[in-house]
């Protein structure tokens, strides 16, 4: 999880390095630091990633130093992940309620009338007496096309 420049760890490594040393290079440091902790798992192998840079202008405590931005880092990592939880959270729970209101609508069969059914049984009847070769839907105007066609 990369902390981006505007991050509130960002800005406050940012302030605690000057407050260590005013002449210290943020950029490399900075981009330094973020990539061993971002890159690390260990907390040991973070500490000796950290203190062998932070030792060439830090005078005293490297380590404390060290055990202070890995603990801030720790923590920022954890409110982001807090934070993406409660959005999920919040997405779901948005979709629920997004589906509960849509209304689920089961189609309801409509009973026939008598009429209905006899007219039905008559078209049906009517197309089982035509037999192969019969197409009644075929008009003269069809048959003119073909004429004209050929």
């Amino acid at each position: 999880m990369a902390a981006p420049r505007d991050s509130e760890f960002h800005t406050w490594l940012e302030d605690r390095l000057l407050k260590i040393n005013p002449d210290i290079d943020l950029g490399v440091f900075v981009d330094y630091i973020q990539g061993v902790l971002e890159t690390e798992t260990d907390k040991d192998e973070m500490i000796d990633g950290i203190s062998g840079l932070l030792g060439e202008v830090v005078e005293d405590d490297v380590e404390g130093v060290c055990e202070t931005i890995i603990s801030k880092w720790l923590e920022h990592i954890q409110l982001k992940a807090t934070k993406a939880e409660e959005e999920t959270k919040l997405a779901d729970q948005k979709l629920a309620d997004m589906l509960e209101k849509q209304k689920i609508s089961i189609p309801t069969v409509k009973p026939k009338t008598e009429e209905e059914k006899a007219r039905k049984a008559a078209i049906l009847q009517q197309y089982a007496e035509i037999s192969d070769g019969e197409y009644p839907f075929l008009t003269i105007h069809w048959f003119c096309y073909l004429d004209c066609v050929n």
